[in-house]
């Protein structure tokens, strides 16, 4: 799996075939939805992804969260995320619109 600058997916699959897929959406859940090894997380991040051939949502990358109190500790992940340098961006109380660079957040 790899993801370009854009930040389309490209997928090898064991039976030999090749998905691209391109993002279109993304999501938090707070708690997680999912688990690790039984663990559960206070946040967890979803970047949803069409096939770019039948337009279909086909692949979510999912990115688990954990809480550290350490004022030194950059965030690698949400650093990347800045939407309010957008200005273009359009913002209400419970969603951004505005131009996010996956790949570089990838």
């Amino acid at each position: 799996m790899s993801a370009d600058e854009t930040g389309r997916l490209e997928v090898s699959f064991d039976d030999g075939r090749n998905g691209l897929f391109r993002p279109v959406q993304f999501h938090f859940h707070s708690p997680s939805e999912h688990t690790k090894n039984g663990k559960g997380f206070p946040l967890e991040l979803h970047i949803v992804h069409l096939d770019t051939v039948t337009s279909k949502p086909a692949a979510v990358i999912g990115i688990l969260f954990e809480i550290n109190a350490d004022p030194k500790f950059d965030n690698f992940y949400f650093d990347k995320i800045q939407p309010e340098q957008a200005s273009d961006a359009k913002r209400n109380e419970d969603e951004y619109v505005g131009p996010l660079h996956l790949g570089t957040f990838l």
